[in-house]
């Protein structure tokens, strides 16, 4: 076997063996599900949290079952999501009367087009007690972390507070509303049929978070200022990888194909430079267009996160601005290279160790970004 045959045979062996270890750092994460640590799940476990808190605040809290179902869901931008469904709350008869039955949603957008609550049912149920349920419309801005797109995981946390939230009134999850058995294992509290555009729901379940305020907000006796319990009905949500490979990636792998095909043409062979066209300006003028198109594509992708610093999927559009230079500054090189060690280099089986060393340069930087990026 030739010198420039056992080359070729190794730098594909060897590219082979960086596409599987990309491909799978790609599959572990795209298969991670994101682990819960803590999750109300049973009365039994919110009435522990709750009295954990009262021993420690010296404070007795009044609680208020209240439940959830999302109906709709999608994101308008980066940072603001659409969230519509119903709420409901089931109020005792015990409840002192300076509290009345309602929610507040703190994170929410409130403008004439961008929030609607609408009480839509007011029922007395066995024993007296109040049943109310709301429909609501609501934009929520919550910050976002895409820097792993398109592995990218979301925690949607959907706060809730009482009405009369200065109050030592504390929402409870009203569990007796679910039918699920194992709320645990299983999502719950949103509709089996919500599109998701781009996303796999993963899980949801309800969770207190602990919000310390350095207020009182002008209330003498406010008691939340010390990390008092505030709902929140979590959705983990997991992007499905497949749209954003072929839309993003895809076109970035042809770019690489033809910037490779490109440098396949620089030779030193005269037959073969005039069959090929070969010319150190017809070089230049194609890795100009494609550098021209991946421009554009990148900046299309900046744009859906403006906010948000380098996403994953970006490195592979430097990479390939990496790549066009490599294939420009070497062909010029070879076209112009003297008697010289480089030039020896480059003329040795006709650029043979710039064209294989292609493929493996580029994988191994794009291995190791994906470890840098996504495993740090």
């Amino acid at each position: 076997m030739s010198i420039k045959k056992s080359t070729y045979l190794f730098s594909f062996l060897l590219s082979v063996g960086l596409i599987s270890l990309l491909t799978y750092q790609w599959a572990h994460e795209a298969f991670d599900r994101e682990k819960v640590d803590y999750q109300l799940y049973s009365a039994e476990v919110v009435a522990q949290e709750l009295a954990h808190y009262e021993k420690s605040k010296s404070t007795k809290l009044i609680t208020i079952p209240t439940g959830i179902f999302i109906e709709s869901f999608f994101f308008e931008n980066p940072v603001v999501f659409n969230i519509t469904g119903i709420i409901w709350q089931k109020w005792s008869l015990d409840l002192p009367a300076s509290l009345e039955p309602g929610f507040v949603l703190p994170e929410k957008i409130e403008t004439a087009d961008t929030y609607t609550e609408e009480l839509i049912y007011e029922e007395t149920l066995d024993g007296g007690e109040k049943l109310y349920g709301w429909y609501f419309e609501a934009h929520i801005r919550q910050s976002m972390d895409y820097t792993e797109f398109p592995f990218d995981h979301k925690k949607i946390e959907l706060r809730l507070l009482p009405k009369q939230w200065q109050s030592n009134a504390v929402l409870v999850p009203d569990f007796d509303s679910y039918l699920k058995k194992n709320l645990l294992a299983d999502s719950f509290g949103i509709d089996e049929r919500i599109i998701l555009d781009g996303y796999d729901l993963t899980d949801t379940y309800f969770d207190y978070l602990r919000q310390p305020y350095d207020t009182n907000f002008g209330f003498p006796n406010y008691v939340g200022t010390e990390e008092f319990p505030e709902l929140v009905f979590n959705i983990h949500l997991q992007r499905s990888v497949e749209n954003a490979f072929i839309i993003y990636l895809f076109p970035i792998i042809i770019v690489l194909l033809l910037l490779f095909g490109t440098m396949l043409t620089v030779t030193s062979d005269a037959q073969k430079r005039e069959r090929m066209d070969f010319n150190i300006s017809m070089i230049i003028a194609s890795c100009s267009a494609l550098f021209f198109i991946l421009v554009l594509a990148h900046v299309e992708l900046r744009d859906r996160f403006i906010t948000s610093p380098i996403v994953y999927i970006e490195y592979f559009y430097l990479l390939s601005y990496g790549a066009i230079f490599y294939v420009a500054a070497n062909s010029y090189m070879f076209c112009e290279a003297g008697s010289g060690v480089i030039g020896k280099l480059l003329a040795f089986e006709d650029n043979l160790l710039a064209k294989a060393a292609f493929w493996p340069s580029l994988l191994v930087i794009a291995n190791l970004f994906t470890y840098a990026a996504i495993f740090d």
